[in-house]
Formats: structure tokens, C-alpha cells, sequence
């Protein structure tokens, strides 16, 4: 955080774009400020990997602009390091021979000898690409990602298939000599601890921004803690003026008065779970369709 300045890496100006005449992302505005990381935060199919494509020039987009550093992607390629959520090995080669084949395309260059070992890739270095299971070939992703010393680092889902401890190292790989951070995930653990800002996508769309402070703010949710109840008839009397939604199977309730709440519940032989709020509660509670939420203010 104590990097971060006013100067902009990434400036995404009113993008959108079609597939099929569907428009799979609608009119994204997003500005990411050097030193900062920043989550892009959905489910499957929410247009965050259609996004990364739109930044790394892999697709066109149908309207609005792109700007890193300043100017277009390949302009600056060899100031950023890019990972996909299947980053594209040969098959064929050795993982030693791709790091030298990647190696040798750049000035500037990163500690391989660090990276190999923070990555645990020595015991693998012999391994033909397509022997390694999925773990292995995203760390061989990781290292060829930070092979330039990039400035900006733009990651789809990084740490799908790596082990808690391996994501802890790569994390901090990442976010070494205050690089600037832009990444997808669907682990919503991993925004939450890993990122300064959160972007929330649904539909193609962003439906909120802000730091984990501002999204968990009355702003969103007015109550700090959840009662998550199991959805039945006899409970839906007791919901009557409170916040809630449903999803899978269970009603999520925020009521300041959660003992008064509790009460109720135990006398009626209802059970119950008291869970602190989160982001994921915020992210549904804005998404999820009118008839599954209610939206009236929390008591």
C-alpha cells in the first residue's frame, strides 16, 4: 500500500463486447493506480476472463478503449507478465528447456534461481510439460509469468489447482517490490486477503467497487453478523421486515437484533447458525434476482 501514487497502470474506458451478438460485457469503466492489487471478483461466466482477453489483446473490443502504462498492450508487453488460468506450454519440451527458451526473449529478468526455489521447481526441472499435473504446470505458469520482472502483473485465476501453502508463496512472489496487481478468482477468501480493491462482475457487468472496508460497510449491508436459517414455510412469519435472501436451500438473514432473533427461533424449535457477514453475502445480496431477496432495510 505505502507504493501506491497517483500515476494510473491500467484505464479501461467504456468496453463492451459482443460474442454471437450477445453482448458479454456492458460499458466497463475501471481504473487500477500503481501499487495497488485489484480483484476482479464473480462467478464462472461473469465476463472476467472476456475481460483479461479485451486488456491482453487477444480479442478486439466491440466499443471503448484500453490503455496500460499509457499506451496499448504490445507496446508495453515487456513491462507486464501475464498469466492465464491454462497457461500455454509446449508439450514436448522439458520444463528447463521452456524457463531458457522464455528466458532469453527478455533484458530484464527476475532472480530464476528464487523463483525456482520458492516454487518448488528443481524436482521438476527434468519433467517433459505434459507429464506435469495441473499444479505443476501453474507453477511452471507462475515462474515464465515473472520471468521480466514485470511492473504489472495481469492473472486469471492464478491459484486454481495450487495447494494453500504453494498460493501463500506465489502471493507473495506477486506482490514483491510493489508490483501492481490485476487478477480474477471466484475464491473469495483470496480477494479478501490478497487484494486493496475489490471489483465485483455479474452479467458482464461491475456492480460495485471499493476497498474489503467500503463493500463491508453499512453502505451494503447495514448489520455486521447473519443468522442463516434453513428455508421453510414456518420461517418465512419470522422474516417479516428484516434484510434477507435465499440461496441453496437457506434463508440469510441481517437483523441488528440477532438475540431477540434467536429467541424467536429456539422457542419455535427452528434451527439456526449465527455467521459473521462477508463479501460473498454482499456480492449476493446485490445480484441475486428481486424475488429471491428482500430488500427491505434491516431493523
Amino acid at each position: 500500500m505505502e507504493n501506491r501514487t497517483n500515476e494510473v497502470v491500467l484505464e479501461v474506458n467504456n468496453l463492451s463486447h459482443f460474442i454471437n451478438h450477445s453482448k458479454v460485457l456492458d460499458s466497463i469503466q475501471l481504473t487500477v493506480p500503481k501499487g495497488t492489487c485489484v480483484a476482479l471478483l464473480g462467478p464462472n461466466g461473469a465476463g472476467k476472463s472476456t475481460l483479461i482477453d479485451l486488456i491482453t489483446e487477444n480479442e478486439k473490443p466491440s466499443e471503448g478503449t484500453v490503455s496500460i502504462l499509457g499506451k496499448n498492450f504490445k507496446s508495453v508487453s515487456d513491462r507486464v507478465g501475464v498469466l492465464y488460468e491454462y497457461p500455454p506450454l509446449f508439450p514436448f519440451l522439458k520444463v528447463k528447456e521452456i524457463i531458457y527458451l522464455i528466458k532469453v526473449l527478455y533484458k530484464n529478468q527476475s532472480d530464476i534461481t528464487n523463483l525456482i526455489h520458492e516454487l518448488e521447481i528443481n524436482s521438476i526441472r527434468d519433467k517433459l510439460i505434459k507429464v506435469l499435473s495441473k499444479g505443476e504446470r501453474k507453477k511452471v505458469g507462475v515462474l515464465l509469468t515473472l520471468l521480466n520482472n514485470p511492473e504489472f502483473l495481469i492473472l486469471d485465476e492464478p491459484t486454481q489447482e495450487l495447494d494453500p501453502f504453494v498460493r501463500e508463496k506465489v502471493w507473495n512472489l506477486f506482490k514483491a517490490a510493489g508490483r501492481t496487481v490485476l487478477f480474477t478468482t471466484h475464491i473469495w477468501e483470496e480477494a479478501e486477503k490478497f487484494s486493496d480493491i475489490v471489483v465485483l462482475m455479474n452479467n458482464g457487468k461491475l456492480v460495485a467497487i471499493g476497498s474489503m472496508a467500503e463493500l463491508m460497510s453499512p453502505k451494503y449491508i447495514a448489520s455486521e453478523k447473519k443468522l442463516v436459517i434453513p428455508k421453510s414455510e414456518r420461517v418465512i412469519q419470522h422474516l417479516k421486515d428484516l434484510h434477507y435472501f435465499e440461496y441453496e436451500g437457506k434463508f440469510h438473514v441481517f437483523t441488528s437484533h440477532v438475540e431477540g432473533m434467536t429467541s424467536s427461533l429456539v422457542s419455535n424449535d427452528i434451527p439456526y447458525s449465527v455467521l459473521p457477514k462477508d463479501l460473498k453475502d454482499v456480492f449476493l445480496d446485490l445480484t441475486l434476482t428481486s424475488n429471491e431477496r428482500n430488500l427491505i432495510p434491516a431493523s
